[in-house]
């Protein structure tokens, strides 16, 4: 199963045609960016522990226990779709997915807080596992993301000062102010107090 799967179960006998259509029709447009299932069978709901109410939408994340349940209504209108095209975009990432050219433009556009490991993959299995630790419990408002400081050297020297003998580091940013917090040491994330 990928990281990061969205599920829409629904029951044939009370979710409306133009229901089920409209949630497809989102589907299609953000298919390049995540990872739908869809099912009409009674059991799914049972699989994930849920109370069988239809449509449900959710998505399952690795690391995470339970399922996150969209708390909005599923209907046809255009504010409906706009909700859930919106909580499809905020939930379409793993806990700590890895910076990369594709997602880096959205993910530095995030209104808050990113805190972005620096590490080199070869030597990071160790930090990536503390920063999964402290993303599950996260507050709200912050991001976090790992970038392989081996493959952006270049980028990682010209923008943070750090090279990779320097690695691993943590960089806490809020990019749409353009503030940037560099860490002394990695051993730090579990200290991290941001608000």
């Amino acid at each position: 199963m990928p990281e990061v799967a969205f599920f829409y179960l629904y029951d044939w006998s009370k979710t409306s045609k133009p229901t089920l259509h409209t949630f497809l029709s989102i589907t299609k447009s953000l298919a390049r960016s995540a990872n739908f299932f869809v099912s009409p069978d009674p059991n799914s709901f049972k699989h994930f522990n849920m109370n069988p109410t239809s449509p449900t939408l959710f998505v399952v994340k690795n690391g995470l226990g339970a399922p996150i349940v969209y708390p909005g209504i599923h209907d046809t209108s255009v504010a409906s779709k706009k909700s859930i095209k919106s909580w499809i975009n905020q939930n379409k990432y793993p806990l700590v997915p890895q910076l990369e050219s594709e997602n880096s433009e959205e993910i530095l556009a995030f209104n808050g807080e990113v805190v972005i490991a620096i590490i080199k993959p070869d030597d990071g299995g160790s930090t990536l596992k503390e920063l999964k630790e402290a993303a599950k419990s996260k507050e709200k408002g912050v991001f976090y993301v790992w970038l392989d400081g081996s493959k952006w050297a270049t980028y990682v020297s010209r923008v943070y000062g750090y090279s990779e003998k320097d690695l691993p580091r943590i960089v806490i940013t809020t990019p749409l102010v353009k503030k940037i917090f560099l860490s002394i040491d990695f051993y730090f994330i579990t200290n991290i107090n941001l608000f």
